[in-house]
């Protein structure tokens, strides 16, 4: 080769150049929704719920928030039980297209099974998300107060005893903070979690944003800032 002639790319710079394209690009809109949402994200989910007076919209969070979070908690579950699983398997099976956990439904279901939630929260999260499909699929105007709608809520058996349920909107916010509870008891049985973290070397950077997805929408710092 000539002096000065520029040298190839390696192998590691070209697969570094195709990771920056991967981030650089834009998700289509049917990949919006199974696109792993961020803490910022989450933050301001939790925010809009307190802004509206709709119901609508109330219901559509609550059930977009717990399956987000159950997303990265099964996450969780599936990279701490298999260390040889890559981060892009996981994704594959949670948010892939035709992904095997790609539904809220069966997402609950696999909580289930491995001990994330418990039975009472179980049933909650399918009762939320049947009145979530009911909202999002139905032309008509729903709300709180129709009668499928209060029939399906009185299913509810989670209660916050600090919280006032004076209407049935009320007792989903009170399902849907027990639930988020129990997501963080989950992560909270971790008992070695900065352990955990380092035990996985280059993916800590991955574990600490699942921990740190599920913490903020706890209320809780980030794990992150606990090293």
């Amino acid at each position: 080769m000539a002096e000065g002639a520029s040298q190839p790319p390696s192998r590691r710079e070209r697969r570094a150049t195709k990771r920056d394209e991967a981030k650089r690009k834009e998700p289509t809109l049917s990949e919006l929704s199974r696109t792993l949402p961020g803490t910022a994200d989450l933050t301001a989910a939790k925010d809009e719920y307190f802004k509206t007076d709709n119901d609508k919209v109330a219901i559509l969070l609550h059930a977009s928030v717990l399956d987000a979070n159950l997303g990265v908690c099964i996450a969780l579950h599936i990279a701490d039980a298999n260390p040889l699983i890559s981060y892009d398997e996981v994704q594959k099976i949670i948010h892939g297209e035709h992904a095997a956990l790609g539904t809220f439904s069966s997402k609950i279901h696999l909580a289930y099974l491995v001990g994330i939630v418990d039975a009472a929260a179980r049933n909650d999260l399918d009762c939320i998300r049947r009145i979530r499909n009911a909202f999002a699929h139905s032309a008509l105007p729903l709300t709180f107060q129709t009668k499928q709608v209060v029939d399906e809520c009185k299913k509810l058996q989670l209660k916050r005893s600090d919280f006032t349920i004076s209407t049935n909107r009320d007792m989903v916010f009170s399902s849907y903070l027990c639930i988020l509870n129990q997501y963080g008891v989950y992560i909270k049985s971790k008992t070695r979690p900065l352990a955990l973290l380092r035990k996985y070397g280059p993916r800590r950077q991955i574990l600490t944003q699942i921990l740190d997805q599920i913490r903020t929408a706890l209320g809780l710092p980030p794990e992150s800032s606990q090293a």
